[in-house]
């Protein structure tokens, strides 16, 4: 017996009938596999979003680290706050502003997402903004306090190109748990509105002027 002879049916003609009348799958067939489907991708997709989104929480969580240790060495160095040429940018940090005791660069390029020569990404594409803040605007308004100074991370919450809304309010809260004190009307990590942004101090920044 070689499979020659079951195909051509010689010595076992029954098999030659079932191949020769097994054409494809029944309609119940493809009905039953493609329910299979929809109801993996149901309990699949979910579980795949949150392990993304999990992964670019944390990414931004180390960014926002490497930006406070960046800041507080620039601060060391130069006895002033970093003040960003252009509100997206934080080559402050890699070029050589022109300030006495910069000893840069005090972050890599590489470790962030960078479109348009000097815009820096959130993990979510983003627009990431630096400026210095002063006074009460540093503890997210929650303490009446004078005299003080630190740098403040604005993160927009829609796509830099489309426009549309990419953080999810969920992971914005996350983020403020993680932080601070999982209150985003106060503190180090606060919005007043989800869909447009968010705020993050830079607690080791917080000097006073």
């Amino acid at each position: 017996m070689n499979l020659v002879e079951i195909l051509e049916g010689r010595d076992y003609p029954y098999m030659f009938i079932i191949v020769r009348d097994r054409k494809g799958f029944s309609l119940i067939e493809l009905i039953v596999s493609l329910v299979i489907v929809l109801i993996l991708s149901a309990i699949l997709l979910p579980v795949i979003f949150n392990y993304i989104e999990s992964a670019r929480i944390s990414r931004f969580l180390q960014e926002i680290r490497t930006l406070e240790t960046a800041s507080v060495a620039y601060y060391y160095d130069t006895g002033v706050l970093p003040q960003p040429t252009s509100y997206y940018s934080f080559d402050v940090f890699v070029r050589d502003p022109g300030i006495s005791g910069w000893r840069g660069p005090y972050l890599s390029r590489s470790q962030f997402k960078i479109v348009g020569g000097d815009t820096y990404l959130s993990p979510w594409n983003t627009k990431m903004g630096m400026y210095i803040d002063h006074d009460s605007a540093c503890y997210g308004w929650t303490l009446t306090v004078t005299g003080v100074s630190c740098v403040r991370i604005w993160i927009e919450s829609t796509h830099y190109l489309s426009g549309e809304v990419v953080i999810p309010e969920s992971s914005i809260r996350t983020i403020d748990c993680k932080i601070d004190n999982c209150n985003l009307s106060s503190g180090y990590v606060w919005t007043s509105d989800p869909s447009v942004g968010f705020a993050v101090v830079l607690k080791g920044t917080i000097i006073s002027e």
